[in-house]
C-alpha cells in the first residue's frame, strides 16, 4: 500500500498543471500592446501545446500541463515577431517578465473595402446623394441619373425642374454646364450629385435651385460609352443616343462626345374662347392637328490640363443644329350672335433652323491650401432662320391666301466671371467674385431690331464653422441695363441678401434655416411692345414699363439618415411681388389682347417630404411630395379688369423606384404629377407622366433594355391652361397621340482600359464614408 501510494504521487506530480504567464509592451513607447498573440511550444518537435492573446493591458497567461522544455512565440500585426525560451523548473506558477516589441510598418499594395454607400446627407447649404449600383444600372447617362433625385422633375419636353422651379443651374465639378451635358455623360462616371434648392449670392440673381454633378476619379487610357434608342412605332419617336470618348493620363484628359434628340408625335393643339359683351355671344374654335419634327445634334470636344498640385486649366465647347418644327392643318371656326358660321382653314409649314456654338475657358489657381481663384470666360453664337407658312384651303374670312412670318435672329453673348476664396483659419471661410454678361440680338430681316443687355454683378459671402454649427451669410448686387434703340430702356439695380444656419443635432439628424431674394428680369419678348398676331382673333404685346419680379423665401428643413435611408422634411415660405403675368381682355373688336403686366402677386406656404429610402435589399425608392397653400394679392391694374384674389391648395408629387432582379436585370419606374396650379388670372395643368423600364446587363460591358412612357394612355396633355376675365372664357390644351403601349429597344456598350488616377480628396471622402457607418 506504502508502494502504491508513492508511485501515485509520482505521477499525479509529474502531470500536474503549470501555469505561465508575463507582459507585453511596447518598446517604443513602453504601453501595454492589446491582442497580442502568445503560442507554447514544446522545443522538442516545436508542436503547439497551447496559446492565448493579451489583454487590454498587455497581460497574459496560459496553462500547460506537459512536461518538458517550452518556447513562447509573441506576435502582433503592427510588431515585429519575437520568440524567447521558457523553463518552469518544476514551478507551478512561472513569470516570464516583460517582452519588448520593436513596431513594425506594413506597406498594403491594395484595399478594398466593400459596403454600401449612405444615401444622402444635408452638409452645409446642400444635400448631397451618393450614387450607387441600383441607380447605376438603371440609368444610361447623365440625366437619366438625375430622375433619380427627389425633388428633380423632368417633364415631356425634357425640362428640368427643381421643387417646382424651372431656373436651374446644372454644374460639373462645379463648372456651369447645362442639361446636354448631362445627357452625354455616363451615369457610371458619376460620384455623387449635390443639390442646392436655395442657392447662395455666388449665383445669378434668378437662379431658383443648383445641381452640382460631381464626377469620380479620371481615368488614365481609353474609355467611354455608345448607347442608342430604336423606336417599335412610327408614331412615337422619342429617342436620346449618345457617345462618348475620353482619353487621358495623369496630367492631361481630352474627349470627345455626342448626344441627340429626337422627337416626333402627332399633336392636336385646341383653343376654345367665348365671348360675352353685352348681348353679344360668340364662341370661337381653333384646332391645330400637327406633326411634331423635333432634332438636336450637339457634338461636344473637351480638354482638360493639370499643370502642377496649384494649376489646372479646362476648356470646353460645342457646336449644336437643331429644329422645332410643327407642320400640319389648322381650323378656325366660329359660332354665336357677332359672328357665325365663319370658318378658315389652312395648311401650316415650320422651317426652323437654328445653329448654336459655344465655347468655354475655366483657369484655376491654387495660391496655397488656403487661398484659390478661378476664372471662367465663355462665349454664346447662335444664327437661326425661323419661317411660318400658312396657305388657305378654305375660308368664309376676308383673310390673304397667304400668311407668313419669317425670322433672321442672330444672338451673340460673352461672360467673364472670376471668384477667389480664401480660408482664414480652421472656422472662417470668405467668399467674393464679379461677373459680366454681354448680351447682343438682332434680326437680319428686320435692320431696326437691334437689343442689347448688359448685366454686372458683384458678391460676398463669409461662413463660420464649429464642430456642429454651420453658419453663412452673403450679399449680391446686379446692375442690369437693357433696351432698344429708340423704342424702350430699362435699368434696374438688384441688393441680393442671403443666409444659412446649419446645425448637426447628432451623426444622423440635421436641421437647416434658409433665407434668400432673388430677382427675375423681363426677357426681350416681354418688353418688346410690338403688336403680333397669334391668329385673326388674338394678338400679343410686351411691356417696356415692366418692373423686376422679386421673390422672398424662409424655410426651415429637418433631415433624419442612416446608412440604409434618407428623410428629409422643409417648411417654407415665399412672398413675391410684381409677379410677370399675360394679361388678356377682349377689345372693342372682339379681339382677345394679350399684354404682360406687374399684377400683384401671392403668398405660398407649406411642407415638403423627400427621401432616399431602401426598404428592401432589392429595392429603393426615391419619393418626393410637396404641399401648399397659395394666396395671390391684387394691384390697381388687375382690379380694373375684375382679377381678385384668390386662395387654393397645390401639391407637387413624384416618385422613383428601382428593383435589382436575379441575373443581371434591374427594372425601374418614374411617376410625377403636379395639381393644376393656380396663376393671376388662369390655372395651369398637365397630365401625369410616368416611364418604366427594364434592362438586363450581357457580359461586361453590354447593356440592353426597353422602354415605355405612359402606357395605356392615348392622348397625353403636356400643357394647357383655363383663363376667365371679364367678358371672355378661355381654355387652351396640348395633346400628344400616343398608341397603346409605346416601347422603345435601348442598347449600350462601355469601354475602358488604364487606371483610375487616386486623388486624396476622394480618399477623404472614402474614410468619411467609413466614419459614417461606425468603422
Amino acid at each position: 500500500m506504502l508502494l502504491c501510494g508513492s508511485l501515485l504521487s509520482i505521477l499525479a506530480y509529474g502531470q500536474q498543471t503549470k501555469r505561465i504567464e508575463g507582459i507585453v509592451k511596447s518598446q517604443a513607447t513602453g504601453e501595454g500592446i492589446p491582442y497580442a498573440t502568445i503560442a507554447l511550444y514544446q522545443v522538442q518537435d516545436s508542436s503547439l501545446i497551447t496559446g492565448t492573446t493579451s489583454d487590454f493591458d498587455g497581460e497574459w497567461n496560459l496553462k500547460a500541463k506537459d512536461k518538458g522544455n517550452y518556447y513562447l512565440r509573441i506576435s502582433h500585426t503592427s510588431y515585429k515577431p519575437l520568440e524567447a525560451d521558457v523553463n518552469p523548473n518544476g514551478k507551478t506558477l512561472h513569470h516570464t517578465g516583460t517582452f519588448l516589441l520593436e513596431e513594425k510598418s506594413v506597406r498594403l499594395e491594395k484595399l478594398i473595402v466593400y459596403g454600401e454607400r449612405i444615401r444622402a446627407k444635408d452638409e452645409k447649404g446642400k444635400t448631397t446623394f451618393f450614387m450607387n449600383k441600383k441607380i447605376q444600372a438603371a440609368s444610361y447617362s447623365g440625366l437619366d441619373a438625375i430622375k433619380h433625385i427627389p425633388g428633380v422633375q423632368i417633364d415631356m419636353m425634357q425640362n428640368v425642374s427643381l421643387a417646382g422651379r424651372e431656373k436651374i443651374v446644372v454644374l460639373v465639378d462645379d463648372k456651369e454646364r447645362d442639361i446636354s451635358y448631362l445627357k452625354q455623360l455616363s451615369a457610371g462616371q458619376i460620384d455623387k450629385i449635390e443639390v442646392m434648392q436655395v442657392p447662395d449670392a455666388g449665383y445669378d440673381a434668378d437662379v431658383d435651385g443648383a445641381i452640382n454633378v460631381i464626377l469620380k476619379e479620371k481615368k488614365t487610357g481609353v474609355n467611354g460609352q455608345i448607347y442608342g434608342e430604336i423606336p417599335t412605332s412610327k408614331s412615337e419617336v422619342y429617342l436620346f443616343p449618345n457617345y462618348s470618348i475620353h482619353y487621358g493620363t495623369k496630367k492631361f484628359n481630352v474627349y470627345t462626345s455626342y448626344n441627340g434628340e429626337l422627337s416626333n408625335f402627332n399633336i392636336i393643339e385646341k383653343d376654345v374662347r367665348r365671348l360675352n359683351r353685352a348681348s353679344e355671344n360668340t364662341t370661337i374654335t381653333s384646332v391645330m392637328n400637327v406633326r411634331q419634327n423635333n432634332w438636336s445634334h450637339r457634338f461636344h470636344a473637351g480638354m482638360d490640363y493639370h499643370f502642377n498640385e496649384k494649376n489646372q486649366l479646362n476648356f470646353y465647347g460645342y457646336f449644336n443644329p437643331y429644329s422645332n418644327e410643327h407642320d400640319g392643318d389648322v381650323m378656325l371656326k366660329t359660332n354665336g350672335t357677332a359672328m357665325d358660321n365663319d370658318y378658315w382653314s389652312a395648311r401650316k409649314a415650320d422651317t426652323d433652323i437654328n445653329y448654336l456654338t459655344f465655347a468655354s475657358l475655366y483657369y484655376k489657381h491654387l495660391f496655397n491650401k488656403r487661398n484659390e481663384i478661378t476664372m471662367d470666360a465663355s462665349y454664346y453664337n447662335l444664327n437661326a432662320r425661323n419661317t411660318t407658312d400658312y396657305t388657305t384651303d378654305s375660308s368664309t374670312m376676308t383673310f390673304p391666301g397667304r400668311i407668313g412670318n419669317a425670322l433672321r435672329p442672330v444672338q451673340h453673348t460673352g461672360i467673364m466671371k472670376i471668384d477667389y476664396t480664401s480660408r482664414l483659419n480652421e472656422q472662417w471661410n470668405f467668399a467674393a467674385g464679379v461677373k459680366g454678361t454681354l448680351r447682343r440680338m438682332e434680326d437680319r430681316n428686320q435692320k431696326s431690331f437691334s437689343y442689347h443687355e448688359n448685366i454686372l454683378a458683384g458678391y460676398g459671402k463669409i461662413s463660420f464653422t464649429a464642430s456642429r454649427l454651420f453658419i453663412s451669410a452673403g450679399t449680391r448686387v446686379e446692375k442690369s441695363v437693357s433696351g432698344m434703340p429708340d423704342r424702350f430702356g430699362y435699368n434696374d439695380l438688384a441688393l441680393l441678401p442671403s443666409a444659412n444656419i446649419n446645425y448637426q443635432l447628432n451623426r444622423r439628424q440635421n436641421i437647416k434655416l434658409t433665407f434668400r431674394r432673388t430677382v427675375h428680369r423681363p426677357n426681350i419678348y416681354q418688353l418688346n411692345p410690338a403688336v403680333s398676331a397669334n391668329d385673326p382673333f388674338a394678338i400679343h404685346s410686351g411691356n417696356p414699363r415692366l418692373q423686376n419680379e422679386s421673390s422672398d423665401e424662409i424655410s426651415l428643413t429637418y433631415s433624419l439618415r442612416s446608412a440604409q435611408n434618407y428623410l428629409s422634411g422643409r417648411l417654407f415660405y415665399n412672398k413675391s411681388s410684381h409677379v410677370f403675368n399675360d394679361l388678356m381682355f377682349v377689345n372693342n373688336n372682339n379681339t382677345l389682347v394679350t399684354e404682360v403686366r406687374n399684377m400683384g402677386g401671392f403668398h405660398r406656404y407649406g411642407l415638403q417630404f423627400k427621401g432616399a429610402l431602401k426598404p428592401f435589399s432589392f429595392l429603393s425608392m426615391n419619393p418626393y411630395f410637396r404641399i401648399y397653400e397659395i394666396e395671390t394679392f391684387t394691384n390697381k391694374v388687375s382690379e380694373q379688369y375684375n382679377i381678385f384674389p384668390v386662395r387654393d391648395v397645390g401639391y407637387e408629387s413624384g416618385i422613383s423606384a428601382v428593383f435589382s432582379l436575379k441575373h443581371g436585370i434591374t427594372a425601374s419606374m418614374m411617376f410625377q404629377y403636379n395639381s393644376p396650379e393656380v396663376r393671376m388670372q388662369k390655372v395651369a395643368f398637365e397630365d401625369a407622366l410616368y416611364f418604366m423600364g427594364i434592362e438586363k446587363k450581357i457580359g461586361k460591358n453590354f447593356r440592353a433594355g426597353i422602354k415605355t412612357a405612359i402606357p395605356f394612355k392615348r392622348s397625353f396633355t403636356y400643357y394647357g391652361e383655363e383663363i376667365e376675365g371679364k367678358s371672355f372664357y378661355r381654355h387652351s390644351a396640348g395633346n400628344i397621340q400616343m398608341s397603346s403601349f409605346p416601347v422603345w429597344l435601348r442598347l449600350s456598350y462601355r469601354f475602358a482600359s488604364g487606371k483610375t488616377i487616386e486623388r486624396i480628396d476622394r480618399e477623404k471622402e472614402k474614410v468619411e464614408e467609413l466614419r459614417e457607418k461606425g468603422f
